[in-house]
């Protein structure tokens, strides 16, 4: 079963999070996804939400 990547054509590495802010995957996860087993690529599937921010909370002082 082919597993599609998460790429949005939104491609830029954040250096602070050493992530892609498009899609969430490390530079090792994007390099590397097409050699990855289906159940590789589902884990990093299943990791990408808590990689977002959340919404900045705002001081209500």
């Amino acid at each position: 079963m082919a597993i599609k990547s998460p790429c949005i054509d939104r491609c830029r590495l954040e250096p602070d999070l050493g992530l892609c802010i498009g899609c969430w995957r490390t530079d090792q996860e994007i390099e590397h996804w097409a050699r990855l087993k289906p159940a590789q690529k589902q884990q990093i599937l299943a990791m990408l939400p808590r990689r977002r921010p959340g919404p900045v909370a705002r001081d209500r002082s």
